[in-house]
């Protein structure tokens, strides 16, 4: 489990069996799947102003360098502490790659 900017959380889990994971990095050769579980966020800026509610957030989970390597959230309306609890899959990830 890892915290995404102090503002909430995620998990992120491998579906292939027998990968190793070392310092962080993941230590597998070839394309891997992942599934990636964002739980929440906490205190998210109001960005429909003052008059229009809250903001209806919602969470894209990608591979900056395969932007159509991605997943998103379901939207939450009117929420600056969502839980989301959203398990998606990111197929494409190799060693080395980031994940935003």
């Amino acid at each position: 489990q890892m915290q995404v900017g102090m503002e909430g959380q995620m998990q992120v889990g491998y579906e292939q069996p027998g990968l190793a994971v070392e310092g962080g990095m993941l230590m597998a050769s070839g394309e891997q799947t992942l599934q990636v579980n964002v739980m929440n966020a906490r205190g998210l800026y109001n960005a429909d102003g003052f008059l229009a509610g809250k903001s209806d957030p919602y969470c894209i989970c990608l591979i900056p360098e395969k932007p159509k390597h991605k997943f998103q959230t379901p939207v939450i309306n009117n929420c600056l502490d969502p839980d989301w609890d959203h398990t998606g899959r990111i197929e494409g990830f190799q060693a080395g790659d980031s994940l935003e």
